[in-house]
C-alpha cells in the first residue's frame, strides 16, 4: 500500500481482507489501506499526514538501528535472533525473502580448488541459514493464512553451472528444499519458490572475477541467450516481488528461471 491511499478508521466499520502493507499494530490502531478496505458502513477515516506519521516509519527521520536487524544467519543462533527482532520490530511477518549467500570461485575442472570447510561454509549460509529462517518464521507466517516464502537460488542449481561446484550443489540443494517445504508448509497457507537467476551484472561478480573476467563473462553472457542481454539485480525485483505478493496467489513449489532464457539455449541456425 502506498501512504496515499492509507488512512485511520474513524468511525464505521470496513473489510479489509488484504491486508497488504500493514502490520498487526497497525491494523489493531485502526489503519486500513484504502484501495483493498471495502466499507460495511458510513465510515469517517483521518486521511492527513498527521495519521501517515503514526502509521509509517520515516526512515530518515526515525531509521532502523543497524543493529536491531543485523545478524550471523550462518548461524542458527542468528537465525533465531533475527527473526525474532523482526518479529519485535514489526509485529507481524507476512514474507520471508532468503537473499543472503556466499562462494569460493573455482573452476569446476581443478578438483584441488575446493576443500571440505569451503563446502561447509557455503552450505551453512546458502542453505543452512534459509532452512533456519524458515524454521522460526514458520509460526509468525502461519498465523496468517495467506504468507510467502521467496527463496533466492540460481540456474546454477538446475544446470551445474556458476562460480564452482560447491556454490551450484548448494543452490541445487535449495531448489530441492524449495520443493519439499511448499509441500509441507502449503496446508498453513506458505506458499514457497525460488527465484533462480542466470548471470547477473553484480559488484558480487565484478569482485570475484575482477574487472577483466567479469567485462568477458558480460559479453560471453550475452551471446548466449536468446534475449541477448546481461541483467543487472534491478531486472530481477519483478519475479520475486510476484511471488512475494498476492499476484501469484496459488503458485507454490515453483523454480522460476529469470535468465534470459539461457536454459533453452539460442535458436538453432541452418543457414
Amino acid at each position: 500500500g502506498c501512504i496515499t491511499c492509507a488512512a485511520k478508521l474513524i468511525k464505521g466499520k470496513v473489510d479489509q481482507k488484504s491486508q497488504v502493507a500493514l502490520n498487526n499494530r497497525q491494523i489493531n490502531d485502526g489503519y486500513v489501506i484504502l484501495c483493498v478496505a471495502r466499507a460495511k458502513t458510513d465510515c469517517t477515516f483521518d486521511i492527513g499526514v498527521e495519521s501517515h506519521d503514526k502509521l509509517y516509519r520515516n526512515p530518515f527521520i526515525d531509521p532502523l538501528a543497524p543493529h536491531e536487524l543485523k545478524s550471523d544467519i550462518a548461524t542458527d543462533e542468528g537465525c533465531r535472533h533475527i527473526i525474532d527482532r523482526a518479529f519485535s520490530e514489526f509485529g507481524a511477518i507476512n514474507i520471508l525473502i532468503n537473499n543472503a549467500g556466499r562462494t569460493k570461485f573455482a573452476d569446476h575442472s581443478n578438483l584441488d580448488a575446493l576443500q571440505r570447510d569451503d563446502f561447509e561454509n557455503i552450505f551453512a549460509l546458502n542453505l543452512n541459514s534459509n532452512y533456519e529462517l524458515i524454521k522460526h518464521a514458520h509460526p509468525h507466517l502461519a498465523k496468517n493464512k495467506k504468507s510467502s516464502i521467496v527463496n533466492i537460488s540460481s540456474v546454477a542449481g538446475l544446470r551445474g553451472l556458476g562460480s564452482s561446484v560447491a556454490y551450484a550443489a548448494s543452490k541445487g540443494a535449495l531448489n530441492s528444499m524449495t520443493l519439499a517445504l511448499s509441500r509441507s508448509l502449503g496446508p498453513d497457507g506458505i506458499r514457497v519458490n525460488a527465484v533462480c537467476p542466470g548471470f547477473v551484472a553484480t559488484d558480487w561478480w565484478k569482485n570475484g572475477l575482477g574487472d577483466d573476467k567479469f567485462k568477458k563473462a558480460i559479453i560471453a553472457y550475452e551471446k548466449t541467450n536468446p534475449l541477448g542481454e546481461c541483467p543487472t539485480a534491478e531486472d530481477i525485483i519483478g519475479s520475486i516481488l510476484f511471488f512475494a505478493s498476492d499476484l501469484s496467489n496459488h503458485g507454490t513449489g515453483q523454480l522460476l528461471a529469470v535468465d534470459g532464457g539461457l536454459l533453452i539455449g539460442m535458436p538453432l541456425k541452418l543457414d
